[in-house]
């Protein structure tokens, strides 16, 4: 989608901040992005230079949200299940 909208706005790049996460391999996205976009896609990887740290830092002093997972179901629905043995163990 970020591909599909980056053509129609006529940026010149688009990329993903999936690369952000020390849990991603940054190679993989990078191959999957330059299948979609070619030389369009900008392969940049976050986590570099404590870019995880710093996210994380930068959210707490800006009061930003974000989710406690990757985004997938599969993280979704294990995550839920850390907060219910965390409560339960908590009763």
């Amino acid at each position: 989608e970020t591909f599909f909208l980056s053509k129609k706005l006529k940026f010149d790049y688009f990329t993903t901040t999936l690369t952000i996460s020390p849990y991603k391999k940054s190679g993989v996205i990078f191959d999957i992005g330059k299948d979609i976009g070619g030389d369009n896609f900008l392969a940049v990887d976050f986590k570099k230079k404590d870019g995880f740290k710093r996210t994380n830092e930068l959210a707490r002093k800006y009061n930003v949200c974000h989710q406690n997972y990757c985004g997938c179901v599969y993280s979704l629905i294990e995550r839920k299940q850390k907060i219910q043995k965390k409560l339960a163990n908590n009763s």
